[in-house]
């Protein structure tokens, strides 16, 4: 009950100035956008506030809107592949653009996530009345595919305990950690295995093994840092 009333006072002080919220997170996130692409963004944009575990799209549903990701953390998933989203992603802009149904389930990984829900009706008409102000957009979803595969990259690269805490890296380095040093998402053993490229016994083993060498912590799907050395050296 006490989370819910928190969770709703939140919602609600984020809610109050929409439009003052929108401009200072566009500013930091995406510093080429043009007045215009901002325009867009207040006017066809609402904002949708998600706790963990919650759904946000649904693969196969229309794609007649798409979000913005402005804070925390959500997972898509579709057919065995795992991808892990940051502030300043677009979810679902792929199947909008090219109208086809969303192509992954994207659900919510941290406490909180907020998002600008916006339409794809509005996004191709600016696409046809000024299509150098989506370019931006464009920039954000490139970017995020080449880092997505240098990541994968590195992680396959390592052996099998490597793997593993190649990922907790790559996660550290996405997301930061809390003042607990906790990790802000929250990811079960699958997710996991599927982002280390190990079987689900493997992935469990290593983390045990973890936790026994006093490294990491966990509690549920939350993931604790204890050695902080240990993960500063791994950063360098």
């Amino acid at each position: 009950m006490k989370e819910d009333f928190l969770f709703a006072l939140f919602a609600s002080s984020v809610m109050k100035d929409k439009e003052q919220f929108i401009k200072e997170n566009f500013t930091k996130l995406i510093p080429e956008g043009s007045q215009v692409l901002l325009q867009y963004f207040i006017t066809s944009g609402d904002l949708k506030i998600f706790k963990v575990g919650d759904e946000i799209l649904r693969r196969g549903e229309s794609s007649d809107k798409f979000y913005w990701l402005i804070e925390g953390g959500v997972k898509s998933y579709r057919n065995g592949e795992l991808i892990l989203h940051k502030n300043g992603d677009f979810l679902g802009i792929s199947a909008a653009i090219q109208d086809l149904p969303i192509l992954y389930d994207y659900s919510c990984i941290s406490e909180i996530a907020i998002l600008l829900e916006l339409s794809t009706q509005k996004l191709k008409e600016l696409l046809v009345s000024q299509p150098q102000a989506v370019f931006p957009i464009m920039q954000v979803i490139f970017k995020k595919a080449e880092l997505t595969e240098q990541n994968g990259v590195k992680i396959m690269q390592a052996d099998s305990e490597g793997r593993l805490l190649q990922v907790l890296k790559y996660l550290i380095t996405k997301y930061g950690l809390n003042e607990d040093n906790s990790i802000p998402v929250e990811l079960n053993s699958d997710d996991l295995a599927l982002l280390s490229g190990s079987s689900r016994t493997s992935t469990y083993r290593w983390l045990k093994n973890f936790e026994e060498k006093g490294i990491i912590k966990r509690n549920g799907n939350k993931i604790k840092l204890l050695n902080q050395k240990f993960f500063q050296k791994m950063l360098i």
